[in-house]
């Protein structure tokens, strides 16, 4: 070999030049704000596809709940119309019948709502609040 092809064999590699090696500090800003928004944009890709999955699910306990209260409603006037049957069967009048099944309603009716009357007297809402916030 020659000296000169030794020379350029054994030499170290082109430094590179001192825009190549170290970029200016805007394009490293640049590249480190967008890689924060692209990393944003999918976080808020990620909620918005939990938020839809939450409504969908809300919606179908809603329309459930719908659907049970009024087959519940449906059951509870099965009810009232066979005790108002065995009523008359038993030589009460209708007017009577019909009198008691409805007093047996408005029963039920305040019972429930001095029930729920009470469960949200003993809901507390502050507390509620600032043990989210960590306060407790």
């Amino acid at each position: 070999m020659t000296e000169a092809s030794r020379s350029t064999a054994w030499s170290s590699p082109e430094i590179p030049s001192q825009g190549e090696a170290n970029p200016p500090l805007a394009t490293a800003v640049r590249e480190l704000f967008s890689g924060l928004r692209a990393g944003a944009a999918d976080v808020a890709d990620l909620v918005a596809a939990e938020a839809h999955l939450a409504l969908r699910l809300v919606v179908a306990m809603t329309v459930s709940a719908i659907g049970a209260m009024v087959l519940g409603v449906f059951g509870l006037a099965g009810l009232a119309a066979a005790v108002a049957a065995e009523l008359i069967a038993q030589g009460i009048s209708a007017s009577m019948a019909i009198a008691v099944v409805g007093l047996l309603c408005l029963v039920g009716s305040l019972l429930l709502i001095f029930q729920l009357r009470g469960l949200s007297r003993r809901v507390l809402f502050g507390y509620s609040r600032d043990h989210l916030r960590g306060k407790h």
